[in-house]
């Protein structure tokens, strides 16, 4: 156990009027064991480690979540000091009146519980969470034009998050049981949409029959499951189309297509327009080029 406690302060971290602060830092060995007068919500991105919190020492990897209440004396560390051992964390820190506003915001999800009394540990078992947290910081990070308020919107939806995995991890009733693991299968076709999934699989890892699993799946997303696999898929081509040079074969593959005839159809049918036309317009867009009608 670390003897020493140093203490952050919020008012080094909360400027310009908005009381959240957002970063995304490699842990080392320097930073000392501390406590802080704020929450703070630190996400495992990258690495394993330990995690020195309370007096205990956690190992941690990629998709943990600590849910760290004010006065907690805590610190993470890499594995070891060696070259290539690292540890990436994503940090979110606040407030109690931030935390109490988002409780106003959605009261149902009883977001204060999740840091009383000594705070939780969260597993995110399909990585759901970093997109979140990343577009997070991108909004802290680039300021534009209604970050704050998006910023707020985004919080509330990680502690909406947050407090689903919680009730997740402490047991629920078979009804919301069966929600969530449609949820996880949602998120996990959004993650894995380039790889060759299947209505099978899915319903296997859900624990469902083929059947059921369709029904609840329309009835959860409004698509059938080859719908929402596809513009998950063409949403990815659009990505790529717009922020690298690969060529539309290669942006058809790692969108998870192997027929580039298949890829022209789908895309065409669901943007609107060619891939081609699609990276054009994109490339134009970025140079502030008038859009042709």
């Amino acid at each position: 156990m670390e003897s020493r406690i140093g203490m952050m302060r919020g008012t080094d971290y909360f400027r310009d009027g908005v009381n959240l602060f957002v970063n995304r830092a490699e842990e080392t060995f320097q930073l000392e064991y501390h406590a802080h007068d704020f929450y703070e919500i630190a996400y495992v991105s990258e690495g394993r480690g330990y995690h020195h919190m309370n007096g205990d020492v956690l190992p941690v990897s990629k998709g943990d979540v600590f849910l760290l209440p004010i006065g907690i004396p805590h610190v993470f560390r890499p594995r070891s000091a060696a070259d290539g051992e690292r540890l990436v964390v994503y940090n979110c820190v606040f407030p109690q009146t931030l935390l109490e506003q988002a409780g106003r915001t959605v009261p149902d999800a009883n977001v204060g519980q999740l840091f009383e009394p000594k705070g939780k540990i969260v597993r995110d078992p399909h990585l759901a969470l970093e997109p979140l947290l990343l577009r997070m910081l991108d909004e802290y990070t680039a300021r534009r034009t209604g970050w704050s308020g998006l910023l707020f919107a985004l919080f509330v939806q990680l502690l909406v998050d947050l407090s689903r995995y919680a009730d997740r991890t402490e047991g629920t009733p078979k009804a919301a049981e069966t929600a969530d693991t449609i949820a996880d299968a949602i998120d996990y076709i959004r993650l894995n949409a380039a790889q060759p999934l299947t209505i099978r699989q899915m319903a296997e890892r859900c624990g469902i029959s083929e059947r059921h699993f369709f029904r609840l799946f329309r009835q959860r997303t409004g698509q059938s499951f080859l719908e929402f696999l596809q513009n998950a898929r063409i949403r990815i081509a659009c990505e790529r189309l717009a922020d690298s040079r690969h060529k539309i074969g290669a942006v058809a593959e790692l969108a998870g297509y192997r027929d580039i005839q298949s890829f022209h159809r789908v895309f065409k049918q669901i943007v609107g327009m060619t891939p081609g036309r699609y990276r054009q317009m994109a490339r134009d867009q970025k140079a502030g080029t008038p859009r042709r009608t």
